[in-house]
């Protein structure tokens, strides 16, 4: 590539990125609703799922709430000082539940970054570019189902056993894995694939 190509790459990729940004409640909250959509028909019963103002509220009720309430006794004797197990143990007969939010941003960021790229670096004409688009989008929407449905049921794990510093750390890393680094690793090297035929091709 010549020195005016990665000019070229440079300004389309950060104009994109900024439109793609700015427009960001036209395109990504409709998609994020469909991702929150196709998770809610197989997530488990007791959790739920809630769109308000650009945000996802994931919320999961204990599976056995007997079960949950000893967990969290055992944890309150072994950590007396923690004020926050101090109070679940004065939970109420419905056990504890857990709701955490994320932005449709959160959710979306990577269509930005694809539809950028796919729009910077010239591989061919406009309909192979939007076969592309199409194929990136689909896979990557794939990445976005299973990365969440993770973080439900790492959710459901956690509120099992609220006491447990182990079940909180897997939810904070499935929630940087899900939400964050999943779809990637399911579009990039797709996307990485498609340059390489194309400049084989050149």
């Amino acid at each position: 590539m010549s020195r005016t190509d990665y000019l070229r790459f440079a300004v389309i990729g950060i104009l994109a990125v900024i439109a793609l940004s700015i427009t960001h409640s036209y395109w990504g909250n409709p998609y994020s609703r469909v991702v929150m959509k196709t998770v809610s028909s197989f997530i488990p019963s007791q959790a739920s799922i809630t769109y308000e103002d650009s945000m996802f509220l994931v919320t999961v009720a204990p599976s056995d709430i007997e079960s949950q309430r000893q967990n969290i006794l055992v944890a309150a004797k072994n950590n007396p000082g923690d004020a926050r197990l101090a109070s679940m143990t004065k939970g109420s007969d419905e056990g504890v539940s857990y709701t955490q939010g994320f932005t449709t941003k959160e959710m979306s960021y990577w269509l930005v970054a694809s539809v950028a790229l796919l729009l910077a670096v010239p591989v061919g004409s406009y309909r192979k570019r939007l076969a592309y688009l199409l194929m990136v989008v689909t896979v990557g929407f794939v990445g976005n189902v299973v990365g969440l449905y993770l973080v439900i049921n790492g959710q459901s794990s956690f509120v099992d056993d609220p006491g447990s510093v182990a079940s909180w750390n897997r939810l904070v890393q499935l929630v940087s894995f899900g939400m964050l680094l999943i779809p990637s690793l399911v579009w990039a090297p797709f996307l990485i694939g498609i340059w390489r035929s194309e400049f084989e091709l050149a």
